[in-house]
């Protein structure tokens, strides 16, 4: 939305031209932004300083996490990803993971507050949820978390038009995930295009010699397992493991068993861009795939610590509310859930 004058400012210069620092910061205006409903009512609960102040942490540190992932975005937007942009996407996304975990810690702060200390506030919230985080969708939006018609029926009802507006142009655009897809798509060794060269001189092929390797390692198993002097049950299950196995592979070297797995929505990555992160995984000790496995490790963990932000939400929402209707009229803990 558009900023007034005052905020985008310039820092007024003290006598000897230097920028003070409450000026740079704006502070007093940021300490004048918790304003609890509960003192507005008459009595104000003692906790909801805690509440505002430990929420609009998160919406100035999901600012700074988007900033980074913009940035991400222009890079990986680009036709080649050079490897200068490589270091530059290590760093924030290093940045990112490092402020996910810095969020969970602040839980524990939250946390010290009592239901009871929560319910003397909550019926002043008057329909503010955390659904109607901005912020919060459009890392999920940008991240590339998929939404379906009914979710996304239930988020129009909860943000206001602007809000919604501003959410539906970030759902415009290439979401990270498919950024990446078609980074992992173009990895140097998959078998098409111009390849790069072996120590010998040849053209690497990766793909073919993975799955020769991988045969090979699958004969020997069944071989072994066929050989085997256990019992008749141990001969079994190591049969069985061996079919599993393989059949584990066959979906992995076959296209069309990969495609029927991500229509099954047990798989994201298109199957190009899946062998290009196992030969990035596989070859990570190779200076040429190094930083591009930081990359897709860190993309991994900001998954993760996404995960654990949710689950922990979940379970503060839950000792808080029990099986209350939440603030934005959702089912509260089993929505969540």
């Amino acid at each position: 939305r558009a900023e007034s004058a005052a905020d985008v400012a310039a820092c007024p210069e003290g006598e000897k031209g230097e920028c003070y620092y409450g000026d740079y910061l704006q502070v007093a205006r940021l300490l004048s932004c918790q304003r609890p409903a509960s003192a507005k009512a008459g009595a104000e609960a003692h906790d909801e300083l805690l509440f505002i102040t430990t929420h609009q942490a998160y919406e100035l540190w999901f600012k700074q996490i988007l900033h980074e992932l913009w940035s991400v975005h222009r890079l990986f937007s680009a036709e080649e990803v050079s490897e200068a942009a490589h270091f530059a996407v290590v760093q924030r996304l290093t940045r990112v993971a490092k402020i996910l975990r810095l969020l969970l810690s602040q839980f524990e702060v939250l946390e010290t507050m009592t239901p009871m200390d929560f319910l003397s506030f909550r019926e002043h919230l008057k329909g503010a949820s955390g659904f109607q985080s901005l912020q919060f969708r459009t890392i999920e939006v940008l991240l590339g978390v998929p939404l379906n018609a009914e979710k996304e029926m239930k988020l129009e009802s909860r943000f206001d038009r602007p809000d919604h507006e501003d959410l539906k142009h970030a759902q415009g655009c290439l979401s990270l995930f498919q950024l990446v897809e078609r980074w992992l798509e173009r990895t140097p060794g998959l078998g098409a295009g111009k390849q790069p060269e072996a120590a010998e001189g040849s053209r690497l092929d990766f793909w073919g010699h993975f799955q020769d390797s991988v045969q090979q390692e699958l004969r020997a198993e069944r071989e072994a397992a066929e050989s085997t002097e256990g019992s008749a049950d141990m001969r079994e299950n190591l049969l069985r493991e061996c079919a599993d196995n393989e059949a584990n592979f066959a979906s992995i070297f076959c296209p069309h068993q990969h495609g029927k797995l991500q229509r099954e929505g047990l798989r994201r990555l298109s199957h190009s861009g899946f062998r290009g992160a196992m030969l990035i995984s596989l070859y990570r000790d190779e200076p040429r795939f190094h930083t591009p496995y930081q990359i897709i490790s860190l993309l991994m963990d900001i998954d993760s610590l996404i995960a654990k932000w949710r689950h922990a939400h979940v379970m503060m929402v839950h000792r808080m509310i029990g099986c209350k209707v939440g603030t934005g009229g959702a089912s509260g803990y089993a929505y969540l859930r």
